[in-house]
């Protein structure tokens, strides 16, 4: 619902005030709400991590440490998506990504690496499945690429993720 404009009649010096008067007010009152507990749940949503590998790729190609990203604020993963520029013409792309906490161990934060076989063609995306996302600010997270597909071009990795 939109909000409804009270005209001035509506409120005219010595008239009687009116049920609808008060309706309307209240009925845009409701609506405003509504539009801020939306505004309010879309804040809480933050920019996807990316990590993106720019240019043609050669095969064999296996690399820990790709790319590094150090966590600002705490924040909880709710995807980890695989995006394919330009396919390959053979193989799969195959990528991990690791957190690490403190002095901790480098761990992955899915149950098994996201693989994009050059089947699936340019502009594919595939999503992993989590086992780790609460993310605290100072956690560090890598990018490992575990093979590519020949010839491919360009890739990026995107963690959405929520205020925590």
């Amino acid at each position: 619902m939109a909000y409804t404009e009270i005209t001035s009649a509506e409120v005219a010096a010595g008239e009687a005030v009116k049920q609808e008067l008060f309706t309307k007010v209240k009925d845009d009152l409701i609506d405003h709400e509504s539009r801020m507990i939306t505004t309010e749940a879309a804040i809480g949503r933050l920019p996807p991590i990316e990590f993106a590998v720019l240019g043609e790729i050669a095969a064999p190609f296996a690399l820990d440490g790709v790319l590094h990203y150090r966590v600002e604020q705490d924040l909880t993963i709710t995807a980890a998506r695989l995006f394919i520029v330009t396919a390959g013409s053979a193989g799969s792309a195959v990528i991990d990504v690791e957190y690490k906490r403190g002095a901790g161990a480098w761990t992955s934060i899915l149950s098994a690496t996201i693989s994009a076989a050059f089947g699936t063609g340019s502009l594919s995306v595939t999503t992993g499945v989590l086992t780790f996302q609460a993310m605290l600010a100072g956690d560090l997270l890598r990018l490992n690429v575990d093979s590519v597909q020949t010839n491919m071009k360009d890739f990026s990795v995107y963690l959405e993720n929520e205020s925590a």
